[in-house]
């Protein structure tokens, strides 16, 4: 949670690999300390740091794939980037099986993260955000090498793009750059009623999926199963199988229908769960199971639609703000499972049931994004709404200044 607030500011302000890079120095010194350490605070303090590491490499390197690829292919490639996170959730079942000492098991679950530093030298920077930050002849340049790796002739466009820059023809307006500040960006998003829409219904819906995902994966002593093992390594199965389902759902029906779908059916599932008497173990699990499963396929589709909602102006640190919410909601989790269920059996359903339906109902007001460029500017934004998102804002109210032109 922490890192978040220094993610997004860094991933807007340095670049998508810059950020990447500090990230994945981080990340493995701090792992294996953590593993070695013999005091438990410094455990503690090195779990901090590991958790901090891991935001300033996730969120940039996801904002930076999604700026990369052509939109019919934006779902593919996010899905496919989530599989090795769900097979090592179905691995850790059978690795905490064989590796009984909690240090070795540390030391298995660090070690990948050194791949990341072999990586990072071989891997570019966002072409949209070197635009957006008035470095277009870089850009130009990239997308260029790009087609002489990939064997393919530059497009008129992309010719056009470089010639323009490299003769100082092509400029962006200084409004429309990274170099503002934290807080301009931030109070132009604010200052835009279809940004202060989309912000808060990312946040809700990022909060109570959070919740729900992270609420089975911890409740289920309360759910069914007394085999934690194999709970886990049915939850990554469960997992895993949800990939392949997103990337056909999301490029069927879209994102947003997706994610409303799910988020109802989860709590209908959970209802029903509830409902049933304690002595079929069996169909609670397996309706827990299932519900898990349509946590995984929102989860998924969400974090492209967080992605593909936001400007590249904005897009990590409005990403970043997102998911710090989403933590919060995480946070929550153990206060609902141990406190509440003690004092109401029932009480952690009943929160994860309208947990549910408040994440399908926030999805209502945001438009669709499937097969829709990625916007650049907040003025992107506000014309995508116009073009294809509902008629209603939530928050239509003037702004506390007014609104700012772009």
């Amino acid at each position: 949670m922490a890192g978040t607030f220094v993610t997004g500011h860094l991933s807007d302000r340095f670049g998508r690999r810059t950020a990447v890079w500090v990230g994945s120095i981080l990340a493995l010194p701090t792992g294996l300390m953590m593993a070695l350490v013999p005091s438990f605070t410094t455990v503690l303090v090195m779990n901090f740091l590991v958790g901090v590491a891991n935001t300033l490499t996730f969120v940039p390197i996801y904002s930076l794939m999604m700026e990369c690829c052509p939109p019919n292919k934006r779902a593919l490639i996010s899905m496919s980037t989530s599989v090795p996170y769900a097979a090592a959730i179905t691995a850790l079942g059978g690795m905490s099986y064989l590796v009984r000492d909690w240090r070795y098991l540390l030391l298995l679950c660090t070690i990948p993260s050194a791949l990341l530093l072999l990586f990072i030298w071989v891997m570019s920077e966002s072409p949209r955000w070197l635009v957006q930050s008035g470095r277009g002849s870089e850009a130009a340049c990239l997308l260029r090498r790009a087609a002489e790796l990939n064997q393919a002739p530059p497009s008129p466009s992309l010719t056009l793009l470089y010639t323009h820059y490299q003769e100082g023809l092509w400029k962006v307006n200084d409004e429309e750059t990274n170099e503002s500040g934290f807080f301009q960006d931030m109070k132009e998003c604010l200052c835009s009623p279809v940004m202060r829409t989309i912000l808060l219904c990312s946040i809700c819906n990022n909060f109570t999926n959070n919740m729900i995902l992270l609420g089975i994966l911890l409740n289920g002593h309360n759910f069914s199963s007394d085999y934690p093992r194999e709970y886990v390594m049915g939850l990554g199965a469960c997992h895993l199988v949800a990939l392949l389902m997103s990337l056909v759902a999301s490029q069927v029906v879209g994102r947003k229908v997706v994610v409303l779908g799910a988020s109802l059916l989860i709590s209908f599932l959970l209802l029903v769960n509830t409902l049933l008497p304690q002595e079929i173990q069996w169909l609670k699990w397996t309706l827990v199971l299932i519900a898990y499963f349509f946590t995984a396929i929102s989860e998924e589709i969400a974090l492209v639609y967080y992605v593909e909602l936001m400007p590249t102006v904005v897009r990590s640190r409005g990403v970043t703000m997102v998911e710090v919410f989403g933590f919060a909601g995480e946070l929550c989790v153990p206060f609902i499972t141990d406190i509440l269920s003690q004092h109401v059996w029932w009480g952690a359903d009943a929160v994860y049931i309208a947990a549910g339906v408040l994440s399908g109902l926030s999805a209502l007001p945001l438009p669709e994004t499937k097969d829709q460029p990625l916007p650049d500017t907040i003025r992107d934004v506000e014309f995508r709404q116009k073009s294809t998102g509902p008629r209603w804002n939530i928050l239509n109210f003037r702004c506390f200044q007014k609104d700012v032109e772009r």
